[in-house]
C-alpha cells in the first residue's frame, strides 16, 4: 500500500529520460497489485501536468485509489504507443489494463483520444466517485472494453467527446449503473450521455439529465447493444438528430424501460424534420412498462416517440404521435403534472409527481418495482414512472 499524506500544491509528475513515446515518458506505470491511497478525509493529488498521462495499469497489477484526485494527464497518438489491445492515445487520466477500482476518488480534467479520464480493457469500478471535465474522441469521461464497468453512488458530469460517448462509451462490455448520476456531458456525434456498442447493459436508480449530442441519442445511443433501465429518471436531454432522451439504433439488442420517467427531452434541435423527442427505436425490440413519457419535444412540437414498441400497460405519454405500439395501454395526459429536477430525496435527483398526477396509481402493479427510484415502498396501486407519490 502507497498512503500519500497531505502536499500542496499536489504530487507533480515529471518528464525524465528520453522523452520516448513509452513507458519512461512521465506516467506512474503499476506494474503489480497496489492500493494507493489518501487518509480518512479530503484526497491527494497526483497532477500529471500535461506531461503524458497519469497512470498507466499494466496487466496483471490490480489497482484500488482511494481519496486520490487523478488530473493533469494528456495524451495523443502521437505521444502514446498502443498497448496490448489500447490503442495509442488512450487514457488520459487512467489507462487500466487490470482491474482497477475507484472509492472516493476523482478523474477530472485529463485527455486523449479514447478515453480522457480513464481508457479500460478490465473491469473497472466505481464507489462515491466522480468522474467529471475529462476530453477525448471516443468516450469523454470512461471508453471502457471487453470488461465490466460498474458505477455506484457516483457521478460522470461535465464531460466531452468530439466523437461518440460525452459521458461513458461502452463497447463489447458490461455496463452497471446504479445510484449514479450521468449529467452535462457533451458528445459532437452520439451518445451524449451514454453510447453502448454491443454492450450488455443496466441502468438502476440513477438520473441522466441536461447531456447533448450533436447526432441522435442525448441521454443513452444504443447500438446492437441489450439495454433495461428501471426506476430512473432521463430529462432534459438534447439530441441534434433522433432520441432526445433514448435512441435505439441497431438491431441486435433489446431495450426495456420499467418505471421510469422520460420528461423534457428534445430531439431535432438541428431543424432536419426528425423526431424522437423521448424515445426513438429504429431497431430491435423497444418494451415499455409503467413508465412517464412526456412533455419531449421534435424541435418545437410535442413529440414523445417515434417508431414501434411494445408496451405492457401502465404508462403515461403527454401524445402519441409518431408512437406505435401504445394504443390501448397507455394514459394520455397532456399535462402529467410533473415536478421539475431536484433533491427528493435518495442519492439521485427526481422528477415528483405533484398531486392529482395522472400517474398516480397508474402503474402496472404486476411488473411495477418494490421501490422507488429513492428506494420508498410503493404501496397499494403504485405510479407510473420513477417516482412513488406518498399518501
Amino acid at each position: 500500500m502507497v498512503v500519500l499524506p497531505d502536499r500542496r500544491p499536489g504530487y507533480e509528475l515529471s518528464r525524465h529520460g528520453s522523452g520516448r513515446a513509452d513507458a519512461n515518458r512521465g506516467d506512474l506505470d503499476v506494474t503489480g497489485p497496489i492500493i494507493i491511497r489518501h487518509g480518512e478525509r479530503g484526497r491527494a493529488t497526483i497532477d500529471a501536468r500535461g506531461v503524458d498521462r497519469v497512470l498507466d495499469i499494466q496487466a496483471g497489477a490490480p489497482t484500488k485509489l482511494a481519496r486520490i484526485n487523478v488530473t493533469g494527464g494528456e495524451v495523443t497518438k502521437g505521444s502514446s504507443k498502443a498497448m496490448q489491445g489500447a490503442p495509442a492515445g488512450a487514457g488520459g487520466g487512467v489507462l487500466a489494463q487490470a482491474r482497477l477500482r475507484l472509492v472516493r476518488t476523482v478523474v477530472r480534467q485529463n485527455s486523449a483520444d479514447s478515453g480522457g479520464g480513464i481508457f479500460s480493457t478490465a473491469p473497472v469500478s466505481l464507489n462515491h466517485s466522480r468522474i467529471r471535465g475529462n476530453r477525448a474522441a471516443v468516450g469523454g469521461g470512461i471508453d471502457a472494453h471487453a470488461g465490466r464497468l460498474l458505477i455506484v453512488r457516483s457521478s460522470v458530469v461535465a464531460n466531452r467527446a468530439t466523437n461518440a460517448g460525452g459521458g461513458v462509451a461502452v463497447h463489447d462490455d458490461t455496463l452497471r449503473l446504479g445510484n449514479s448520476t450521468v449529467a452535462s456531458n457533451v458528445a459532437h456525434g452520439s451518445g451524449g450521455g451514454v453510447y453502448l456498442a454491443k454492450t450488455d447493459s443496466r441502468i438502476t436508480k440513477s438520473t441522466l439529465n441536461d447531456n447533448v449530442a450533436h447526432a441522435s441519442g442525448g441521454g443513452v445511443y444504443q447500438s446492437g447493444s441489450d439495454l433495461f433501465v428501471v426506476n430512473s429518471t432521463i430529462t432534459q436531454n438534447r439530441a441534434d438528430t433522433t432520441g432526445g432522451g433514448v435512441q435505439s439504433s441497431v438491431a441486435g439488442g433489446d431495450v426495456t424501460l420499467n418505471a421510469v420517467t422520460v420528461a423534457r427531452n428534445v430531439a431535432n434541435v438541428s431543424g432536419r424534420n426528425t423526431l424522437g423527442g423521448g424515445l426513438s427505436a429504429k431497431a430491435g425490440s423497444f418494451s415499455v412498462v409503467s413508465s412517464i413519457v412526456a412533455l419531449n419535444r421534435a424541435g418545437a412540437k410535442a413529440n414523445d416517440c417515434h417508431g414501434t414498441f411494445e408496451s405492457f400497460g401502465g404508462n403515461l405519454l403527454s401524445t402519441m404521435a409518431g408512437c406505435r405500439g401504445f394504443a390501448g395501454s397507455a394514459l394520455i395526459a397532456p399535462a402529467p403534472k410533473l415536478g421539475t429536477l431536484q433533491d427528493n430525496g435518495g442519492p439521485t435527483e427526481t422528477l415528483a409527481l405533484l398531486r392529482e398526477s395522472p400517474a398516480i396509481g397508474n402503474a402496472n402493479p404486476k411488473r411495477e418495482p418494490a421501490v422507488d427510484q429513492r428506494d420508498r415502498p410503493r404501496l397499494g396501486q403504485p405510479d407510473s414512472g420513477a417516482f412513488e407519490r406518498m399518501p
